[in-house]
C-alpha cells in the first residue's frame, strides 16, 4: 500500500488509515528512540497506519552497520520505512539549522513520493519541518510537543532567559500550536497551560504520557518493609535538568536513620556520576554504579526498593513526564519525585504510590522518609504501584490515544 495511500485509504481492519511521516530529531539507535518511539510506531503500523520514519542519527551509531541493517530490516518487516539522516551537533545553532534545512528538503521529497497525508512531529525541531510542509503543500500537522522546549533550555542553563533564541522559539511555539491539526502533551498540567494561552485559538490537545512496555517488567514479590531504608534507585541521564547531588543527599539522610540504605545508580554518564559520588559521604560499599542496556533495566530495577527522580524546578517541569517514573511503578517501586514535575502530585501522591517533597532541605527529606516508611509498611504497595502504572503509563493506552488522533485526521 506504500506510495498509493492518502487520507481515505482503508486498512485491513476496515477502518480509515493514514499515510504518516513521523519525524524525530532523536535517533532510533539510541535508548530513547528504542523505548519511546519504536514501540508506538510498531503498534500503529500493526493497526494499519502507513508510516515512514525520518530520524536524525548520531554519526557513531550510523557507523555500526550491523545494528543499522538489523533495525532497518526489523522496521521493514513491520511495514515501516526508515529514512536516516545524520545528526549534526556543532556548532550548536548552525548544526540545528542545517538539520532543519536538510530534514525539510528530504521530508518534502518523501511527502510527494509517498503521498503523505500527515506529518507527526516529535518535539520542536521536527515541528518546524512539519509546519513548513503544512504551509507549503498542505499536509496535516501533528505537534507532539513533549514539553516546553524553550523553557527547558532556559531552566537547564543552556539559553539565557528572554534571549533572542528563546524569543524566536516561543514565537514559533505559538505558531505551531495555532496551526497544528492535533497537539499532544505529556501531562494534563501542560494541556491546561496550552489551552489558556491567548492567540492560538482552540487547539485539540490530547494528553499522552511517556508510556512503558509493562510486559518487560515482571512482577517481583516484595514483602512489606520494616523501615524506609533499603536500595534507592536512580535510572537515566545526568546533568542539565537532573539533580543527582540532591538525590545523593536524600540517601545520605536515609542512612543517618537506616545505615543499611544504599544507592543503585543506573546511567551511561559514568564520569559525571563518579564525580558527584566523590563529593558525597556515601561509602563505596553502599553504592552500585552501572551502565545498563535498555533491555536490562527491568532486571536491575528488581534489585531496588524505592525509585528517585529529582529535577530542577521551573515552568518547563510542568510538561515533564519522566519515563523512569513509569518504569519504577511497573517494577513495583514507590517513587520519590519532587513537586511540580508534571502530574506527579495527582498520580504519585494522590494514589499513595510514593512521596512528593516540596523542597530539597534535610528537614523535608526527613518528613519524606517518615511518609515513605509508612507507605512501605503496607504489603499492598507493590501491587498498587503496578496498578497505577497500568492505569496511566501502559503502552496500549498510549497507542490507543495516538490511533484516535490518526483516525480523526483520516
Amino acid at each position: 500500500m506504500r506510495g498509493t495511500t492518502g487520507l481515505t485509504a482503508v486498512a485491513e481492519n476496515g477502518r480509515a488509515s493514514l499515510s504518516v511521516l513521523y519525524v524525530s530529531h532523536d535517533g532510533m539507535l539510541e535508548p530513547l528512540g528504542q523505548s519511546q518511539v519504536l514501540p508506538y510506531l510498531r503498534e500503529l503500523a500493526e493497526r494499519g497506519a502507513q508510516i515512514t520514519l525520518l530520524s536524525f542519527e548520531k554519526p557513531a551509531d550510523l557507523a555500526d552497520c550491523v545494528r543499522v541493517d538489523a533495525l532497518s530490516a526489523q522496521l521493514s518487516q513491520g511495514g515501516i520505512g526508515w529514512i536516516r539522516l545524520c545528526y549534526h551537533k556543532r556548532p550548536r545553532a548552525l548544526a540545528t539549522a542545517a538539520d532543519i534545512l536538510i530534514g525539510l528538503a528530504r521530508a518534502m521529497l518523501i511527502a510527494r513520493r509517498e503521498r503523505i497525508a500527515a506529518v507527526h512531529a516529535r518535539s520542536y525541531v521536527p515541528a518546524l519541518i512539519a509546519w513548513g510542509l503544512k504551509r507549503t503543500i498542505g499536509t496535516r500537522f501533528i505537534f507532539d510537543m513533549r514539553g516546553f522546549w524553550a523553557d527547558e533550555r532556559v531552566d537547564g542553563g543552556l539559553w539565557p532567559a528572554g534571549g533572542r533564541i528563546y524569543r524566536v522559539v516561543k514565537w514559533l511555539e505559538h505558531r505551531f500550536l495555532r496551526d497544528a491539526d492535533e497537539v499532544v502533551t505529556l501531562t494534563a498540567r501542560a494541556r491546561c497551560i496550552v489551552e489558556q494561552w491567548k492567540g492560538i485559538g482552540s487547539p485539540r490537545v490530547t494528553v499522552i504520557p511517556t508510556c512503558a512496555d509493562l510486559s518487560r517488567f515482571p512482577a517481583v514479590p516484595r514483602a512489606a518493609a520494616s523501615n524506609g531504608g533499603g536500595v534507592f534507585v536512580y535510572s537515566g541521564s545526568l546533568g542539565t535538568w537532573y539533580l543527582l547531588q540532591e538525590m545523593i543527599r536524600f540517601v545520605e539522610v536515609a542512612r543517618e536513620r537506616w545505615p543499611d540504605s544504599s544507592l543503585l545508580l543506573l546511567t551511561r554518564h559514568q564520569d559525571e556520576a563518579r564525580e558527584a559520588l566523590q563529593r558525597s559521604s556515601l561509602p563505596a560499599d553502599r553504592v552500585t554504579l552501572a551502565s545498563v542496556a535498555p533491555e536490562d533495566v527491568p532486571q536491575w530495577l528488581a534489585r531496588g526498593d524505592v525509585g528517585l527522580a529529582f529535577y530542577k524546578p521551573g515552568i518547563a517541569r510542568r510538561g515533564t513526564c519522566p519515563t523512569k517514573m513509569a518504569e519504577y511503578l511497573a517494577a513495583g517501586l514507590p517513587v520519590v519525585v519532587n513537586e511540580a514535575v508534571g502530574d506527579s502530585e495527582e498520580i504519585i501522591a494522590g494514589n499513595e504510590v510514593g512521596v512528593v517533597p516540596e523542597s530539597f532541605s534535610d528537614e523535608v527529606f526527613a518528613t519524606t522518609l517518615d511518609r515513605l516508611a509508612e507507605l512501605r509498611a503496607d504489603p499492598e504497595l507493590p501491587v498498587r504501584c503496578r496498578s497505577v502504572a497500568e492505569a496511566h503509563f501502559s503502552l496500549p493506552l498510549g497507542v490507543a490515544r495516538y490511533w484516535n488522533i490518526y483516525e480523526r485526521i483520516a
